[in-house]
């Protein structure tokens, strides 16, 4: 008889990762820690599953990216919308952790997402700056919407303090970003690549460093 092919889905919290194995629909917990991650890397290499699939979480996921790419491991990512979607399709309308590891399971089992290079340790650094800036961004219009309505000259003042204080924050950021951005010679090299492409700028080219790790490492196909 054929082996049957192993998938699995991996719930990242805080302090918690919660992984469901399918088939055989069997859900195990590992501390979200050094620990916890090299014994869960372990058990995952001895199943050799054909896809790992993981949420984004913001941030709670980096050291688990970094062993699961260290092993070598089938592990992408997918879009947590898809994966809602999925479960309504499924009549799974109920929400834990451990239910959440095994939609990801049964989706990756179903659907069968191509997994990708993961991203290094410098694409996640770059990640993590460019949502930064995303949401001083934010900050920043929030304040400019709450300035028209103001009515009272010190509520002005105050926010409009809010705004510089913001705007000096996001100077310092982008600067951060662009040196950062500069030391990797691959990255400036992605640059000078598609600089010559109409509508591509650089805060287009920092995106695409960022968020696409595959780039670069396709074939035609």
């Amino acid at each position: 008889m054929n082996t049957p092919e192993i998938f699995v889905g991996i719930d990242i919290s805080k302090k918690r990762l919660d992984v469901a194995v399918t088939p055989g629909d069997h859900t195990f917990a590992s501390p979200n820690n050094e620990d916890g991650i090299q014994k869960l890397v372990k058990r995952l290499k001895n199943l050799k599953p054909q896809i790992i699939l993981l949420e984004a979480t913001g941030g709670y996921e980096f050291f688990l990216v970094a062993a699961l790419r260290e092993a070598q491991l089938p592990a992408c990512f997918i879009n947590p919308k898809l994966v809602r979607n999925f479960a309504r399709s499924a009549g799974i309308a109920a929400k834990t952790d451990r239910l959440d590891a095994k939609v990801l399971a049964l989706f990756a089992s179903r659907m069968r997402p191509q997994p990708r290079p993961l991203p290094d340790a410098q694409q996640q650094e770059l990640q993590h700056l460019m949502t930064r800036r995303r949401q001083l961004l934010d900050m920043v219009q929030m304040e400019k919407n709450r300035l028209d309505p103001a009515p009272f000259p010190r509520v002005r003042q105050s926010i409009q303090h809010n705004i510089a204080s913001l705007q000096a924050q996001l100077a310092d950021l982008h600067r951060e970003i662009d040196d950062f951005f500069q030391q990797n010679p691959l990255w400036v090299e992605l640059e000078e690549t598609l600089s010559n492409q109409k509508g591509v700028g650089h805060l287009t080219v920092l995106s695409l460093a960022a968020y696409l790790p595959e780039l670069g490492r396709l074939n035609h196909k």
